[in-house]
Protein backbone atom coordinates (compact mmCIF):
# COMPACT_ATOMS: atom_id res chain seq x y z
CA UNK A 1 0.00 0.00 0.00
CA UNK A 2 2.83 2.61 0.78
CA UNK A 3 3.87 2.11 -3.03
CA UNK A 4 0.65 2.84 -4.25
CA UNK A 5 0.32 5.97 -2.45
CA UNK A 6 3.60 6.79 -3.08
CA UNK A 7 2.89 6.78 -7.12
CA UNK A 8 -0.84 8.52 -6.53
CA UNK A 9 1.77 11.54 -5.15
CA UNK A 10 3.78 11.40 -7.66
CA UNK A 11 1.20 11.42 -10.30
CA UNK A 12 -0.46 13.78 -8.93
CA UNK A 13 2.30 16.48 -8.95
CA UNK A 14 2.69 15.94 -12.80
CA UNK A 15 5.82 13.56 -12.56
CA UNK A 16 7.60 15.62 -10.32
CA UNK A 17 8.98 13.66 -6.91
CA UNK A 18 10.77 15.46 -3.91
CA UNK A 19 14.81 16.02 -4.79
CA UNK A 20 17.00 13.17 -2.90
CA UNK A 21 18.35 14.76 0.94
CA UNK A 22 22.16 14.25 -1.13
CA UNK A 23 21.50 16.04 -4.32
CA UNK A 24 20.18 18.95 -1.66
CA UNK A 25 24.03 19.15 -0.66
CA UNK A 26 25.55 18.96 -3.88
CA UNK A 27 26.81 22.01 -5.71
CA UNK A 28 25.03 21.77 -8.78
CA UNK A 29 25.55 25.26 -10.10
CA UNK A 30 27.12 26.65 -13.18
CA UNK A 31 28.14 30.04 -13.68
CA UNK A 32 28.60 31.58 -16.83
CA UNK A 33 31.78 32.32 -18.48
CA UNK A 34 31.01 35.78 -19.84
CA UNK A 35 32.83 37.45 -17.59
CA UNK A 36 30.14 40.83 -18.55
CA UNK A 37 27.17 38.71 -17.08
CA UNK A 38 29.12 37.69 -13.69
CA UNK A 39 28.69 39.68 -10.56
CA UNK A 40 30.60 38.45 -6.71
CA UNK A 41 27.12 38.60 -5.28
CA UNK A 42 25.74 36.12 -3.15
CA UNK A 43 23.33 37.35 -0.70
CA UNK A 44 19.26 36.81 -1.02
CA UNK A 45 17.77 37.17 -4.28
CA UNK A 46 14.44 39.61 -4.69
CA UNK A 47 13.65 37.74 -8.01
CA UNK A 48 15.05 34.92 -10.72
CA UNK A 49 13.78 34.55 -14.13
CA UNK A 50 14.29 30.61 -14.92
CA UNK A 51 14.63 29.71 -18.52
CA UNK A 52 16.11 27.52 -21.18
CA UNK A 53 18.11 27.71 -23.98
CA UNK A 54 15.99 28.18 -27.07
CA UNK A 55 18.87 26.70 -29.38
CA UNK A 56 22.61 25.97 -28.56
CA UNK A 57 23.52 30.19 -29.48
CA UNK A 58 22.12 30.81 -26.02
CA UNK A 59 23.85 28.71 -24.46
CA UNK A 60 27.59 29.56 -26.32
CA UNK A 61 26.18 33.67 -25.31
CA UNK A 62 26.55 31.99 -21.62
CA UNK A 63 29.63 29.83 -21.89
CA UNK A 64 31.62 31.49 -24.87
CA UNK A 65 34.81 29.00 -24.02
CA UNK A 66 32.54 26.05 -25.19
CA UNK A 67 31.89 27.68 -29.02
CA UNK A 68 35.15 25.56 -29.88
CA UNK A 69 33.44 22.24 -29.80
CA UNK A 70 30.52 20.53 -30.99
CA UNK A 71 26.75 21.15 -29.81
CA UNK A 72 26.75 18.01 -28.61
CA UNK A 73 30.19 18.66 -26.71
CA UNK A 74 28.71 22.17 -25.63
CA UNK A 75 25.67 20.35 -23.81
CA UNK A 76 26.97 17.04 -22.44
CA UNK A 77 29.57 20.05 -20.66
CA UNK A 78 26.88 22.00 -19.53
CA UNK A 79 24.22 19.05 -18.08
CA UNK A 80 26.27 17.62 -15.03
CA UNK A 81 25.39 21.06 -13.45
CA UNK A 82 21.98 21.83 -14.30
CA UNK A 83 21.34 25.19 -12.31
CA UNK A 84 22.94 27.53 -14.81
CA UNK A 85 23.56 31.68 -13.57
CA UNK A 86 23.67 32.86 -16.86
CA UNK A 87 23.26 36.82 -15.58
CA UNK A 88 22.84 38.72 -12.56
CA UNK A 89 19.82 41.68 -13.11
CA UNK A 90 20.26 44.47 -11.02
CA UNK A 91 17.03 46.71 -11.49
CA UNK A 92 16.89 50.12 -9.38
CA UNK A 93 13.46 51.38 -8.74
CA UNK A 94 11.94 53.74 -5.84
CA UNK A 95 15.06 54.49 -4.71
CA UNK A 96 15.87 51.07 -3.75
CA UNK A 97 18.13 47.92 -5.48
CA UNK A 98 16.66 44.73 -6.49
CA UNK A 99 18.70 41.83 -7.19
CA UNK A 100 18.08 39.27 -9.51
CA UNK A 101 19.61 36.24 -11.90
CA UNK A 102 18.59 34.76 -14.96
CA UNK A 103 19.00 31.08 -14.16
CA UNK A 104 18.39 28.15 -17.10
CA UNK A 105 18.71 24.94 -16.93
CA UNK A 106 20.72 23.24 -19.79
CA UNK A 107 17.93 21.94 -22.44
CA UNK A 108 17.37 23.37 -25.64
CA UNK A 109 13.70 23.93 -26.66
CA UNK A 110 13.77 20.79 -28.82
CA UNK A 111 14.75 18.74 -26.91
CA UNK A 112 11.82 19.23 -23.95
CA UNK A 113 9.70 16.27 -25.47
CA UNK A 114 12.86 13.55 -25.03
CA UNK A 115 14.11 15.26 -21.69
CA UNK A 116 11.02 15.66 -19.70
CA UNK A 117 12.70 13.94 -16.21
CA UNK A 118 15.76 15.66 -16.86
CA UNK A 119 13.86 19.11 -17.00
CA UNK A 120 11.42 18.63 -14.22
CA UNK A 121 14.82 17.33 -12.56
CA UNK A 122 16.70 20.20 -13.01
CA UNK A 123 13.52 22.45 -12.32
CA UNK A 124 13.56 20.96 -9.18
CA UNK A 125 17.25 21.86 -8.31
CA UNK A 126 16.90 24.95 -9.58
CA UNK A 127 13.87 25.91 -7.10
CA UNK A 128 16.16 24.24 -4.13
CA UNK A 129 19.05 27.04 -5.29
CA UNK A 130 16.40 29.37 -5.27
CA UNK A 131 15.07 28.63 -1.74
CA UNK A 132 18.58 28.58 -0.22
CA UNK A 133 19.43 31.83 -2.09
CA UNK A 134 15.99 33.33 0.10
CA UNK A 135 14.34 34.07 -3.55
CA UNK A 136 11.18 35.66 -3.25
CA UNK A 137 9.81 35.36 -6.67
CA UNK A 138 10.68 33.55 -9.57
CA UNK A 139 9.03 33.89 -13.16
CA UNK A 140 9.27 30.73 -15.73
CA UNK A 141 10.01 31.43 -19.15
CA UNK A 142 10.19 30.07 -22.54
CA UNK A 143 8.29 26.45 -22.61
CA UNK A 144 8.76 25.75 -18.52
CA UNK A 145 5.04 26.65 -17.78
CA UNK A 146 3.78 24.36 -20.42
CA UNK A 147 5.56 21.37 -18.76
CA UNK A 148 5.14 22.41 -15.25
CA UNK A 149 0.72 23.38 -15.44
CA UNK A 150 1.97 27.28 -15.33
CA UNK A 151 3.71 26.27 -12.04
CA UNK A 152 1.56 24.66 -10.35
CA UNK A 153 3.34 21.14 -10.37
CA UNK A 154 6.24 23.10 -8.96
CA UNK A 155 5.08 24.61 -5.37
CA UNK A 156 5.54 21.30 -3.74
CA UNK A 157 9.06 21.59 -4.24
CA UNK A 158 9.29 25.68 -3.78
CA UNK A 159 9.58 26.03 -0.34
CA UNK A 160 8.60 29.43 -0.29
CA UNK A 161 9.54 30.88 -3.22
CA UNK A 162 7.01 32.95 -4.82
CA UNK A 163 6.31 31.69 -8.78
CA UNK A 164 4.72 33.44 -11.51
CA UNK A 165 4.55 32.99 -15.45
CA UNK A 166 3.40 34.24 -18.30
CA UNK A 167 4.02 38.04 -18.26
CA UNK A 168 6.07 37.79 -15.36
CA UNK A 169 9.22 39.58 -16.91
CA UNK A 170 7.30 42.40 -16.47
CA UNK A 171 5.40 41.68 -13.49
CA UNK A 172 7.73 40.62 -11.52
CA UNK A 173 9.94 42.87 -10.26
CA UNK A 174 7.15 45.24 -9.22
CA UNK A 175 5.57 42.90 -7.26
CA UNK A 176 8.97 42.30 -5.38
CA UNK A 177 9.20 46.20 -5.46
CA UNK A 178 6.02 46.26 -3.77
CA UNK A 179 4.70 47.91 -6.51
CA UNK A 180 1.58 44.89 -6.78
CA UNK A 181 -1.24 44.59 -4.39
CA UNK A 182 0.64 43.08 -1.77
CA UNK A 183 1.44 39.88 -0.70
CA UNK A 184 -1.49 38.33 -2.63
CA UNK A 185 -0.32 40.28 -5.85
CA UNK A 186 -0.78 38.96 -9.15
CA UNK A 187 1.09 39.09 -12.35
CA UNK A 188 -0.70 40.76 -15.41
CA UNK A 189 -1.72 37.05 -16.16
CA UNK A 190 -3.01 36.46 -12.60
CA UNK A 191 -0.52 33.42 -12.00
CA UNK A 192 1.66 34.60 -8.70
CA UNK A 193 1.17 31.52 -6.17
CA UNK A 194 3.32 31.34 -3.46
CA UNK A 195 4.31 28.02 -1.36
CA UNK A 196 5.45 27.42 2.64
CA UNK A 197 8.37 27.31 3.62
CA UNK A 198 9.55 24.47 5.31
Amino acid sequence: MPERKQSLTTSRAGGFSQVPAADKTRHHVAVTSNASCQTDYNGPLDFAFIVHPRTIDDVFRAFPHLRSGSEEAALAAVRPKPVSVTSYIHLETGGRLLRGELIAIPYVAAEFRRKLPDIRHALRLVLDYCSRRQTKIVGLGGLIPSITRHGNDLLPFANGVGITTGHSYGSCPKIVAGEGEGSGAKSVDGTTRRSQRR
